[in-house]
């Protein structure tokens, strides 16, 4: 009787474990697409500024500020796509390690003339709103400062 109940427990713990653990890999969307349909927030602004700069600005401090993050958990990892036909262009960061893909943050710049760049920021989930408003601010900030 006495191994039944132990064994019992070691299998309601083992389920418990699995199961926090997938929700624990469930806590964000998976893709860019989810995450443009059910963000937690939402940043639209103008910038004055062409859509490559403003590519720039965002991609080469988002690789730098996250491209050497290492938490044991999970790896931040940052993708970056410049659309010149389509005058358009997108960031994105994601937890990379742990069981699944998260996406983070993401950026869709579109030209909206040759000097003006309309940005739409969607946050995953309330804990990275700071660093979506940091990424607003380096689309205004000039490389170099």
């Amino acid at each position: 009787m006495r191994r039944n109940s132990s064994c019992r427990r070691v299998g309601e713990l083992a389920v418990t474990v699995l199961m926090l653990l997938l929700w624990l890999g469930g806590c964000g969307p998976n893709s860019v697409s989810r995450l443009r349909k059910m963000p937690d927030r939402v940043y639209s602004f103008d910038v004055p500024a062409d859509c490559v700069t403003v590519y720039e600005r965002i991609a080469r401090r988002a690789r730098e500020q996250y491209g050497f993050v290492n938490q044991g958990i999970y790896q931040h990892g940052v993708t970056a796509q410049l659309f010149p036909s389509r005058q358009a262009a997108a960031v994105s960061l994601a937890d990379t390690g742990g069981l699944s893909l998260q996406y983070r943050l993401h950026a869709d710049l579109r030209a909206l003339d040759p000097t003006h760049t309309q940005v739409d920021i969607y946050c995953g989930t309330a804990r990275y709103q700071p660093a979506a408003q940091l990424w607003r601010e380096w689309a205004y900030s000039p490389l170099g400062e």
